[in-house]
């Protein structure tokens, strides 16, 4: 794996609201984000490892987005955190039409995709789209409730985390030709690079490490690094982690650098560099373990 050297002076400061504090805005988010996945579920050709069911970040936009759905007018749905719209983007890349999800339920949000995408295409009929059928987190959105905006400060902050995570993980993902592009899935709503160091076996059986942010789940109620290592080292003996990184052992096995302990290094420069010193001696640790040379 080459050295890879980010250019983080653009690093958002992290920390208002607190990291622990984002819970519902994350939740609402996964949830709405579930109608952009449909793009992906209904007309991108399957691809056997899912990516193209993957989202991608528009740091422009403040968004993720779907991938590109073909034909002969090509589109993607997008979703903007701060404020919860739901955009159609053209095949350019411009704004063709949007839709707030604030007061407004789930089922709402597909109704207005699959009315706005014939709108764009020119095509007669609304398509019937495949709505991801994935578990996540219990939030009322999920049920039927209306979304809402009462903490607009935490969408905000949930923004910020996104768009360092990409400005991190681009030139991660370009130093290595064996990396994955960054990626976001609709079940987990983290933003990854994967290494694949055995590509001529399944991800089963060949050697892998993860490098990602997650902005909270059931294992941490917060925004969290992660770099992970398959298959697991079954060792108690793990290397020494920098940036405050500890070792996850429960479940699963990998670095985990928390965002209490980002917010904790103080200034935006200060943040930037103990997550960029975390994740190169997570890896240098996570190649140790798995037995590859630097």
């Amino acid at each position: 794996m080459n050295a890879f050297d980010p250019d983080l002076s653009g690093w958002q400061r992290l920390g208002q609201p607190p990291p622990a504090s984002l819970m519902d805005a994350r939740n609402q988010l996964h949830w709405a984000v579930q109608v952009v996945a449909s793009v992906g579920y209904t007309f991108v050709e399957p691809t056997p490892d899912w990516s193209h069911t993957s989202l991608v970040w528009l740091a422009r936009r403040g968004a993720f987005a779907s991938q590109w759905a073909p034909g002969l007018v090509r589109f993607r749905a997008a979703l903007r955190l701060a404020d919860l719209t739901l955009m159609l983007l053209d095949e350019e890349g411009d704004l063709h039409s949007e839709c707030s999800l604030s007061g407004r339920m789930l089922e709402d949000g597909y109704t207005w995709l699959a009315s706005a995408i014939p709108l764009l295409t020119l095509t007669a009929e609304p398509p019937s789209l495949v709505h991801p059928n994935l578990d996540l987190p219990a939030h009322p959105t999920g049920d039927g409730a209306a979304f809402s905006l009462d903490q607009p400060e935490a969408f905000a902050e949930l923004v910020r985390w996104y768009t360092n995570a990409d400005r991190l993980l681009q030139p991660l993902s370009a130093s290595n030709p064996l990396a994955s592009p960054v990626q976001s899935w609709p079940h987990h709503f983290d933003s990854s690079v994967l290494f694949s160091f055995d590509p001529h076996l399944d991800a089963e059986a060949g050697r892998s490490i993860g490098v990602g942010m997650v902005p909270g789940d059931g294992t941490y109620a917060e925004p969290y690094w992660y770099i992970t290592h398959w298959p697991y080292a079954d060792t108690p003996d793990l290397p020494p982690l920098d940036g405050e990184g500890t070792w996850h052992t429960e479940g699963w096995r990998g670095a985990v650098l928390t965002g209490s302990k980002i917010v904790e290094a103080g200034d935006a420069r200060a943040q930037a560099n103990r997550v960029t010193a975390f994740v190169r001696s997570g890896i240098a640790a996570s190649r140790s373990l798995l037995g590859l040379s630097e």
